[in-house]
């Protein structure tokens, strides 16, 4: 639905930037996570009931995360401000670097391995439903698409915010 509003809405060398930048970051993402998830959900599967050991690996997994995410930020970063082909995409680079980052805090894996499969149905349909909304109340002319390209990172990776906070109030880790 959005995606057929915004390409009548925005020209097509707008909506190609958007989805170049988009899946170029992707690849940077991709160097971040490291298959960090699948490791997550399979190791955490043997000790999930023991929620000292599971805290610790949760910690050890985010601290790698963390760092792989700084790794691959670096060089993202170093792209961005030195690859003279990619200047007149600078902002949108910028603003698709937060996808980067947010992918770095995600914790899928925590709320696969516990079984929360119904918060994160819930919290999918919500910020879907957010975005909807939010790209038929602010694309409007040509010029939105950087806007667009804000609402796509927050559709994409938005969750990973609610999942800390939904962790940490459940208390399904503790802090070691």
């Amino acid at each position: 639905i959005t995606f057929t509003y915004a390409a009548r809405i925005l020209n097509v060398d707008d909506m190609g930037s958007v989805t170049f930048i988009r899946n170029f970051v992707a690849y940077f993402s991709l160097l971040a996570s490291l298959g960090v998830s699948y490791y997550g959900i399979r190791e955490s599967a043997r000790i999930a009931e023991n929620k000292y050991k599971f805290s610790k690996f949760f910690w050890e997994i985010n601290f790698i995360n963390f760092f792989t995410t700084v790794i691959s930020g670096i060089l993202l970063f170093a792209v961005i401000f030195t690859v003279r082909r990619l200047e007149e995409y600078r902002i949108l680079l910028l603003i698709n670097s937060v996808n980067l980052i947010l992918c770095g805090f995600s914790n899928e894996w925590v709320l696969g391995a516990k079984e929360e499969y119904k918060y994160m149905s819930v919290r999918s349909i919500l910020i879907q439903l957010f975005c909807v909304i939010a790209i038929f109340a602010l694309i409007h002319t040509e010029e939105d698409y950087i806007k667009y390209s804000a609402i796509l990172v927050f559709s994409t990776n938005g969750a990973n915010i609610f999942n800390w906070i939904y962790i940490f109030r459940r208390r399904i880790v503790s802090k070691i």
